[in-house]
């Protein structure tokens, strides 16, 4: 099923977090890919953002790697699912969800590319 962002409170901006609680994943097939930060700042900067990111301390990098706000409206906000499973923030349902979080080399300490995109239908 095609969803437009006329449907179920559906919106076309970008949904995106520090995490993705895969606990949330009910009802419908995954996709986690990969994309490079670029690609997600061009995406952002047409669409526009919500945030569920959840750890303070972290925003103020994230934002400087992807030159947006990712203040969410409150903090540490908890997202839920709307009747077709899609994720729900602040009453808006979500047809993708983007996660910014870093890539360890080897030794699981230094970042290497910093852009994951999960669990988008």
């Amino acid at each position: 099923m095609v969803y437009s962002a006329a449907m179920n409170n559906q919106t076309d901006r970008m949904l995106v977090g520090n995490s993705f609680p895969f606990s949330l994943i009910r009802g419908r097939q995954v996709v986690c890919e990969e994309i490079s930060v670029e690609t997600l700042r061009e995406a952002l900067s047409a669409r526009g953002v919500s945030s569920f990111w959840g750890h303070e301390n972290t925003r103020a990098v994230a934002e400087s790697i992807l030159a947006v706000n990712l203040r969410p409206v409150r903090p540490r906000p908890v997202l839920s699912l709307d009747g077709d499973s899609l994720p729900v923030l602040d009453g808006m349902s979500y047809s993708e969800a983007y996660v910014l979080s870093p890539d360890y080399g080897g030794n699981c300490k230094t970042p290497r590319t910093p852009c994951r995109r999960p669990c988008h239908p």
